[in-house]
C-alpha cells in the first residue's frame, strides 16, 4: 500500500468512509510533515520516514492515550530528531503519550512526568526536574544521569535541617528523610555541578585522569580513603 493507505487502513476497517478517511489520512500526513511522501511505497522510505507513518497510523485513529517506543532502531541524529518531533506533536494533539524507553536522557527530553521502574515497582514518579535533582532513593540518583555516590554521615539534627559530614566537610540539607543522629548517608553529586580549583576547596583529591567527550572533558579524581569523583567541565 501507499503511505496514504497505510496510514487510512485503520479507518477503512472501522468502516469510514472513502472520502472522509482520505481527508483524515492527508491532514495527519502534513501533521508528521510527510504530506508529500503520500504516494510513496514502504520500500521508498527512510528509517526515520517509517517512524513518522507509525505515529501518523497511530494518531489518526484519535486514541485518547498513546503507548509507545518507536525510537530504539534508529541512529542518534535521527533520534534526537525525532524526540522533539514526538514531543511538539504530543503538544500539538493533546493526547497522552506513555512513552517506553531505557534512555535516560531520552527520558529526560521527553517528558513531562517520569516513573522510574525497579523490580517491577514504581521508585519514583516525578517531573523530569525532581527525578534528576531531588532523587528519593540511591537507585533513582544513580540510575537517571551520572553521579557520584559519596558516603556521609548525620553530625547533628534540628528541626527542618540535617547537618551531613562528608570527609570533615559539614553542609545542611533539608529534613525531608528521615535521618538518624550518626547515621550513615549516601551524598549524590552531579558532575556538572562541581569545578576544579587549587585553592581551598569543598573536596580535596588528586586529578587521576581527564577524558575528552567534546564540548567537555571530564576529570577524575582520586579523594583520600580510595573513592573517585568524576566532574564535567567545559573545555577550553
Amino acid at each position: 500500500m501507499t503511505v496514504r493507505q497505510n496510514v487510512g487502513d485503520g479507518l477503512k476497517m472501522k468502516g469510514i468512509p472513502k472520502d472522509d478517511r482520505e481527508s483524515r489520512a492527508n491532514k495527519i500526513l502534513k501533521l508528521v510533515q510527510m504530506e508529500n511522501f503520500s504516494a510513496r511505497k514502504p520500500r521508498e522510505m527512510s528509517g526515520g520516514q517509517e517512524q513518522r507513518i507509525a505515529v501518523a497510523r497511530a494518531i489518526v485513529n484519535n486514541p485518547s492515550v498513546l503507548l509507545d517506543e518507536s525510537l530504539g532502531a534508529l541512529y542518534l541524529k535521527l533520534r534526537k530528531e525525532m524526540q522533539l518531533e514526538l514531543k511538539h506533536l504530543q503538544q500539538s494533539l493533546g493526547i497522552i503519550f506513555i512513552y517506553v524507553t531505557h534512555d535516560q536522557e531520552e527520558a529526560l527530553t521527553m517528558s513531562d512526568r517520569i516513573a522510574v521502574m525497579y523490580d517491577g515497582r514504581i521508585a519514583q514518579l516525578d517531573t523530569p526536574e525532581e527525578i534528576y535533582y531531588q532523587p528519593k532513593t540511591e537507585f533513582v540518583a544513580d540510575f537517571i544521569g551520572e553521579t557520584n555516590m559519596l558516603k556521609g554521615k548525620v553530625s547533628d539534627i534540628q528541626s527542618n535541617k540535617a547537618t551531613i559530614d562528608l570527609f570533615g566537610h559539614k553542609f545542611a540539607v533539608d529534613h525531608k528523610q528521615e535521618f538518624s543522629l550518626n547515621g550513615e548517608v549516601i551524598v549524590s553529586i552531579r558532575p556538572e555541578t562541581l569545578v576544579v580549583s587549587e585553592d581551598e576547596a569543598f573536596l580535596r583529591g588528586t586529578v587521576k585522569e581527564m577524558i575528552f567527550v567534546g564540548s567537555n572533558r571530564k576529570v577524575v579524581l582520586e579523594l583520600r580513603g580510595g573513592q573517585e569523583l568524576t566532574l564535567t567541565e567545559q573545555w577550553k
